[in-house]
């Protein structure tokens, strides 16, 4: 529907009679504006604005413009937050967009347009336009867009220009300007001036929503409009409560939102809204997953909502049946064997392109559906059928380091089945996982049930463990330097990892790049491929500062040992924790003297590290258990 109106209402102050319990709002501008003609902040006006209100280069200014810091700013002028109280009605009020942006619709061109979108919809029965003409009065055409497609055109409106007119209600005067060109500021007592033009909506229209305004500019002469703001009275309509829908109980199979639910009324070109309380609450959104449970469904008529009638929903959810995806099977096994396992309350069947199968029915390669169902409702799960075993998937060569175990040798097999090893040589024979790794060829093959694969052949190569890196195990330092920079003996090509002690005693890799710190313990280790070297420690000074005390003054001994291992140092010891080469604590004791003894007698031969914690700091040393 389209309304053309020859004539507006114009009055320079309201009367609201029986719309008195009406509200003004201020609609929100999504778009439209095109020009910032409002100096702000500090600077230039030409800086703060993009374009100006009339043809001579003058723009507004903000409360807070000044063209250089400690110049007097103008408290009448737009004020920064942007909420103007019109001066003929202080019941409406208006607001401008940031004064950092667009902040005006302008109009300089006959025949221009530019629309206005609103984020606020809303009914109105009047639209108040904030708006003035620079350079003279502008003559415009209005046409009002409501959400259900329509739209009312207004011809023939003016916006007087913005000095001196009382033609149109005052919103704000004696704003001042300034010159956007030498930044020359004019205050003239009551100049210029915002104005308020007032938009009449049809009677047929005051129950539509508004969501945009066109203006056109259709007078020849040179008058520019602006555009500031609109503010609508909104439209009190009448609501007539509709029934309460009706709706009965629904059960769904899977996944379920709001959105499937459904409902009926009365009223054709009613909406429903679903809830999950009685009163209150917030309407489900259409996307919202529902549960089982008593649901609540109201019908909205305009604004208008009726109570809530409650709905018994069911929503069940299969799930798939237990099992692999892929499943390999002998020769002569059954669709019985397969490995889809139902729940409780679940039924579980079976079909092959799209056929039904018994349980009884030999099992051939390819595709079957596993088909879970509960009550109406099923879910399907699609398995791969495969009669025979492939060959295990193993690297074919393989490196480990002495004491691995046939068990640490890389293979990956099918769900559910077992591998076996074979150590090929003069006479093959199988060996247990358990057993020590050794250098040579190897076959595995991988069974479940009484079914085999053909095996996979594998070298493997066990390799001595690493010696511990040498160098000496105290070093001096200058400042800056890092542990690359500290002498060391290891094997060409193997790979060189540096380390420190926690505060839990455990090893923590660090990196080469890692300064280095007076009175601190560095560990190194060298490595090829799995096989990794015992911890070698190298305590180091600084060459410009004190020497570490503790570490310099711990004696430990008998060193290698078997039993028991006497510490020694000149300040007080308070703890003594013994780590293997793994960095796992493997004795921790407390002391409270300058001597003390730990008992490693119950400890496997090798390497350990001692670190002991003293008064003056902390030490560490390498003993060897026999």
């Amino acid at each position: 529907m389209k309304i053309t109106l020859r004539t507006l209402f114009f009055g320079s102050l309201l009367s609201f009679g029986a719309a008195s319990a009406q509200t003004n709002q201020p609609l929100t501008v999504t778009s439209g504006y095109n020009a910032d003609v409002i100096a702000n902040g500090t600077g230039a006006a030409s800086a703060s604005t993009t374009s100006s209100v009339d043809n001579a280069n003058y723009a507004f200014m903000s409360t807070d413009f000044r063209v250089y810091s400690g110049a007097a700013t103008y408290s009448n002028a737009l004020p920064v937050a942007g909420l103007i109280t019109s001066q003929a009605n202080s019941a409406i009020t208006f607001q401008l967009a940031p004064l950092t942006g667009n902040n005006v619709l302008r109009l300089q061109e006959t025949s221009n347009t530019g629309t206005l979108e609103f984020s606020n919809q809303l009914p109105a029965t009047k639209l108040y336009v904030m708006a003035t003409g620079g350079s003279g009065s502008v003559t415009i055409t209005t046409i009002v867009n409501f959400t259900d497609g329509t739209s009312q055109t207004v011809t023939g409106g003016v916006i007087p220009d913005w000095f001196y007119s009382t033609t149109l209600p005052i919103v704000k005067q004696g704003i001042g300007r300034v010159s956007r060109g030498d930044n020359g500021i004019q205050n003239d007592s009551g100049e210029p001036r915002i104005y308020m033009y007032t938009v009449d909506v049809a009677t047929a229209n005051q129950a539509k929503y508004v969501s945009s305004i066109q203006f056109t500019k259709t007078s020849a002469a040179e008058g520019v409009l602006n555009v500031f703001g609109v503010t609508a009275l909104q439209t009190v309509i009448p609501c007539t409560i509709p029934d309460a829908p009706t709706a009965v109980s629904q059960n769904f199979c899977g996944a379920t939102t709001a959105s499937q639910l459904t409902a009926t009324g009365a009223v054709t070109d009613a909406t429903y809204r679903w809830y999950t309380t009685a009163t209150g609450g917030t309407p489900l959104a259409a996307t919202t997953q529902v549960t089982s449970g008593i649901h609540y469904v109201s019908q909205i008529v305009g604004t208008c909502e009726s109570t809530r009638t409650p709905v018994e929903i069911e929503v069940t959810i299969v799930p798939q049946p237990e099992g692999a995806t892929t499943q390999y099977f002998c020769a002569g096994a059954t669709v019985a064997d397969i490995q889809a396992t139902g729940v409780t309350t679940g039924t579980v069947t079976f079909t092959f392109d799209g056929q039904p199968i018994a349980t009884t029915e030999a099992l051939r390669s390819g595709v079957i559906t596993a088909t879970q169902t509960i009550g109406e409702c099923s879910s399907d799960k699609l398995i791969t059928i495969n009669i025979g075993l492939p060959a295990p998937d193993a690297p074919a060569e393989q490196r480990l380091c002495n004491g691995s175990l046939v068990g640490d040798f890389a293979v990956t097999a099918v769900d559910g089945a077992t591998v076996q090893w074979t150590f090929i040589g003069f006479i093959s024979q199988p060996v247990a996982l358990t057993a020590r790794a050794m250098s040579g060829r190897y076959s595995v093959v991988q069974t479940i049930g009484d079914c085999s694969s053909i095996s996979t052949t594998v070298i493997v190569t066990v390799e001595d463990i690493l010696g511990e890196p040498g160098g000496p195990n105290e070093q001096e330092f200058t400042a800056g330097e890092t542990v690359a920079d500290l002498l060391i003996s290891v094997t060409i090509g193997n790979t060189i990892t540096w380390y420190v002690l926690n505060d839990e005693s455990l090893f923590v890799e660090i990196p080469n790049s890692t300064v280095l710190e007076d009175g601190v313990t560095y560990f190194v280790t060298q490595s090829n491929g799995n096989c990794i070297s015992e911890y070698h420690p190298i305590t180091v000074s600084n060459t410009a500062g004190l020497k570490n005390i503790a570490q310099n003054s711990l004696l430990v001994y008998p060193n290698p040992a078997n039993g028991i291992v006497t510490i020694q140092n000149s300040a007080l010891i308070s703890q003594i924790v013994v780590n293997n080469i793994l960095g796992q604590h493997v004795i921790t004791q407390r002391a409270k003297d300058t001597a003390a003894q730990v008992n490693i007698a119950s400890l496997p031969a090798g390497t350990y590290i001692i670190q002991v914690t003293t008064a003056a700091g902390t030490a560490t040393a390498r003993v060897i258990k026999q």
